[in-house]
């Protein structure tokens, strides 16, 4: 007999191993995603950030499967030892990364990848310690069989789970204590289940108060987390929300409401009127029969605020991705004071769709389409300005009819800004270029795409409407660009097999940053 097999109890049900490989599985991928999605939110790129912190972790996990030829003895002890120890680190790992993300300074960046790297060692661990503690139950093939199988079934659950239920419904940080307290659960379980398990008593007491430990900080977890949030924002934050698709922050200071998104400035209330007067005022003033009116995006109903004040309006169209944001935005007396309670207006319809998908399924044909949307940070982002995606908007304008989308700073991302016009130049008969001055932003650019020629009416613009900012002359010269922002040359277009919009855009931002 070996060592081991001489200190390892027997395993009667094997059934209870099984199970808690299944949830160790779940752990495992969740932590993955948490410090993925953690990472995402703090440094941006979610591509970019996603990509290296799998690569280190699956590396860190072989890392920890490689560890494992050391351990000699006390196998299911070991692997107990393994789930405290990783309910512990990955319970707060959210909460550490937060932390030290608030202090500022590269030191936090080593935090991330360490914690990475921990986590991953010691997931790595679990599994060929299981598959030796099972080793005495079953022969080679079915404990290979039986023990990967769990454990993809479990990767499947935590993977479709966290998306879809932990983030939404708890957040990042309630998610990372709550995942840390299965891993403590599942040890806690194996001591209680297998009695001739050694040392029983001293590993319950200790699994027990950490356990404690896990509850109390899950209870607390939304305070802290509004703590140290608050830290990344200058101003008092108002409202905090995670929901499937994003981060949504409101902060105010006296009468400057701001909404973020993934920790992106998407509006302050003090200027918001200038970028919404632009992308609403100057293409409804081309408009010659200005009746149905298509918002993708604008969940904040700023857009359809200024839609409203056109007569001849006979229904406006808004979809949205976000059925939480649009809520707020529709129910809040807060914002609700901004949009004029333009998201229970009768002539405004609300979809909570993926616009793309709403475009694919629509029949109607619109007079004005106004494409409201984050900039292309990101791929998935960047599918919303790319030449398939205008030509579906092409196709769903009336004869006389218009679109036109943001298209980011002509200034600060001049090729992003090129590239979106070029890409709408190749779906429209007509396009062409205006920029406003919004304080918040600086020089931003929209891009029109239309049916009819726009170019020779610019000196015929009138804002008959009621603004703040804009007037005729502002609108004719809003068509103006200056020498250091003119397209530059050899600019591609965006396409779906060649998103160049990406690179563009965060070339352009890199050096303002």
């Amino acid at each position: 007999m070996t060592t081991s097999q001489q200190t390892e109890p027997a395993i009667k049900k094997p059934f209870i191993i099984l199970i808690v490989v299944c949830i160790v599985a779940v752990c495992g991928i969740v932590y993955e995603l948490l410090i993925s999605t953690a990472a995402s939110y703090l440094l941006g790129d979610s591509v970019k950030q996603f990509s290296i912190i799998i690569g280190i972790y699956m590396s860190s996990m072989g890392v920890g499967a490689y560890l494992t030829k050391f351990i000699n003895n006390k196998l299911l002890e070991k692997f107990i030892i393994v789930e405290i120890v990783l309910s512990i680190i990955g319970g707060i790992s959210v909460l550490g990364i937060f932390w030290f993300f608030s202090l500022g300074g590269i030191f936090f960046v080593f935090v991330l990848y360490f914690l990475t790297v921990v986590i991953g060692i010691l997931v790595g661990l679990e599994i060929p310690l299981v598959m030796r503690i099972m080793e005495k139950t079953f022969n080679l093939k079915d404990n290979v069989a039986n023990v990967l199988a769990y454990d993809y079934i479990g990767g499947l659950i935590g993977s479709i789970a966290f998306p879809l239920i932990l983030l939404p419904g708890l957040g990042i940080m309630r998610t990372s204590i709550l995942i840390g307290g299965l891993n403590l659960l599942s040890a806690l379980w194996l001591i209680v289940k297998i009695k001739e398990f050694p040392f029983r008593s001293r590993y319950l007491i200790i699994t027990v108060i950490f356990t404690i430990c896990l509850i109390v900080g899950f209870i607390y977890a939304k305070p802290i987390s509004n703590y140290l949030e608050q830290n990344f924002y200058r101003d008092q934050i108002v409202y905090s929300m995670q929901t499937p698709y994003q981060k949504v922050v409101v902060t105010k200071y006296k009468n400057d409401i701001r909404l973020f998104i993934d920790g992106n400035l998407q509006f302050s209330s003090l200027d918001e009127y200038r970028y919404h007067e632009g992308i609403v005022h100057i293409p409804a003033s081309f408009s010659p029969n200005l009746e149905k009116v298509l918002v993708l995006g604008g969940g904040d109903g700023l857009a359809a605020r200024e839609l409203l004040k056109y007569k001849s309006i006979k229904n406006i169209t808004l979809v949205d991705l976000d059925a939480k944001l649009l809520d707020l935005f529709k129910n809040d007396k807060l914002l609700t004071s901004l949009n004029n309670k333009s998201l229970k207006n009768k002539k405004v319809k609300v979809y909570s769709k993926d616009g793309l998908s709403f475009l694919k399924e629509d029949e109607t044909f619109y007079d004005l389409i106004i494409v409201d949307l984050p900039d292309p940070r990101t791929p998935e982002l960047s599918n919303l300005y790319n030449k398939q995606f205008y030509d579906l908007v092409q196709k769903r304008l009336s004869k006389t009819g218009i679109m036109v989308t943001q298209a980011t700073s002509p200034f600060f991302a001049r090729d992003a800004f090129w590239c979106i016009a070029e890409t709408v130049k190749e779906s429209f008969p007509y396009s062409s270029q205006f920029h406003i001055n919004v304080m918040s932003f600086g020089d931003w650019g929209f891009i029109i795409g239309s049916k009819i020629p726009v170019e020779n009416r610019i000196d015929d613009i009138k804002i008959d409407v009621e603004t703040r900012y804009l007037d005729s002359k502002l609108a004719k010269n809003a068509f103006l660009f200056g020498k250091d922002v003119i397209k530059p040359e050899d600019i591609e277009i965006n396409t779906l097999f060649s998103p160049v919009l990406v690179e563009y855009y965060k070339k352009g931002w890199a050096s303002w940053e």
